[in-house]
């Protein structure tokens, strides 16, 4: 039995989410196919996982550190900005350049801004505090490395410990059996991290799963032209699948031989019937005189027959 995930933020209508979906096997074998391939590498290349690890983290905290600092900044402009405009509604309201009914609005107004900054400020520093170094993140990804050294089945304790969050993305081809779907899986203290190719192992490709990867693709390649071509018949049907490609016919080709073969159809059963018209006739009138007792027996031979 397959299990599905569905995303629950479309529940909240189209404008956050669609309802788009994934099977779960395929994403509990992608995310144990993910956590093999970079554990074996970050145990096997510690110094280049680590050196790896601090290029992007590095760079990643430079542009937020330097983001979040233009918005404390900001914040703090605002914040002391406020502090004048209230001393001077106060000073308006003294001076009866404002009512009083104004000068309650916009002191609430004013405040309750006010009161949202400090907020903001506070997180912001806090953000900037919190910020890890960027060997601490590689240092404590390679610490789960060494507890789980070799795996070959994903348990709840390594999907808490090594997995942050999973990403599904929408299908390319919403309405094909066979299509691709992009899933990012973001691991703890590294994120999205993919070593490099020509690190990774290059496995010997299996005959069977190509033969059924050529299957698939052939498939999807038909029902994309398949739909191309519907489309192009104005959304109407192009006929019974007969289990081959699709030919050089343009639509308006299949549309007439359509035509000429329910034509020929009609014509074959209409010389069929009148073909065997009278031997039909002539079985009925047999069927329907075997019925029929002979006319001149007695009640009781009739009875009896």
């Amino acid at each position: 039995m397959k299990n599905y995930y569905t995303c629950k933020q479309s529940k909240h209508g189209t404008e956050f989410c669609t309802g788009h979906r994934i099977n779960g096997g395929a994403v509990e074998t992608l995310v144990l196919e993910t956590l093999q391939t970079v554990s074996r590498y970050a145990a096997a290349n510690e110094a280049d996982f680590t050196r790896q690890i601090n290029e992007i983290f590095s760079n990643q905290q430079a542009e937020n550190v330097k983001s979040q600092r233009r918005k404390l900044k900001s914040s703090h402009s605002r914040h002391a900005e406020l502090d004048k405009l209230m001393q001077r509604i106060y000073e308006d309201n003294a001076n009866e350049k404002i009512s009083d009914k104004r000068f309650d609005v916009l002191s609430h107004q004013y405040e309750s801004e006010q009161e949202e900054l400090e907020q903001t400020i506070i997180q912001l520093e806090a953000d900037l505090n919190s910020y890890d170094d960027s060997t601490d993140r590689a240092a404590k990804f390679l610490e789960l490395t060494r507890r789980y050294r070799e795996f070959s089945e994903l348990t709840p304790a390594m999907l808490h410990e090594f997995v942050d969050r999973i990403e599904i993305h929408e299908r390319e081809d919403k309405r094909a059996i066979v299509t691709t779907q992009r899933v990012d899986v973001y691991l703890n203290f590294i994120g999205t991290y993919s070593p490099p190719v020509e690190a990774l192992e290059i496995a010997k490709p299996d005959p069977v799963a190509a033969a059924e990867h050529e299957r698939c693709m052939a498939k999807l390649m038909y029902q994309r032209e398949y739909k191309i071509r519907r489309e192009a018949n104005g959304g109407k049907p192009l006929g019974h699948f007969t289990g081959q490609r699709p030919d050089g016919r343009t639509p308006e080709e299949i549309a007439a031989d359509e035509v000429a073969k329910t034509a020929r159809l009609k014509e074959y059963h209409r010389q069929w019937y009148q073909d065997n018209k009278e031997r039909m006739k002539a079985e009925k009138a047999a069927r329907n005189e075997v019925k029929q007792p002979p006319q001149d027996l007695s009640a009781e031979e009739k009875k009896t027959a």
